[in-house]
């Protein structure tokens, strides 16, 4: 197995559609506030964003 393999979840997270899409959106929300945070030097902003980002996993179980 390599680093990575170690690193990939391999639960699968059954959930309804409107509710899959709904996560797409605030995923897809979050990484647009990332690169805009970015290319405005708010590099402390785009942080916290990823880390909510980051913490979905864990608030979705």
């Amino acid at each position: 197995m390599s680093g990575l393999d170690s690193l990939i979840c391999r639960d699968e997270m059954n959930l309804p559609t409107d509710i899959q899409g709904l996560l797409l959106t605030i995923i897809e929300t979050g990484v647009l506030r990332i690169r805009s945070f970015l290319l405005n030097d708010k590099v402390a902003a785009s942080i916290v964003e990823a880390d909510h980002i980051h913490n979905l996993p864990t608030i979705m179980v």
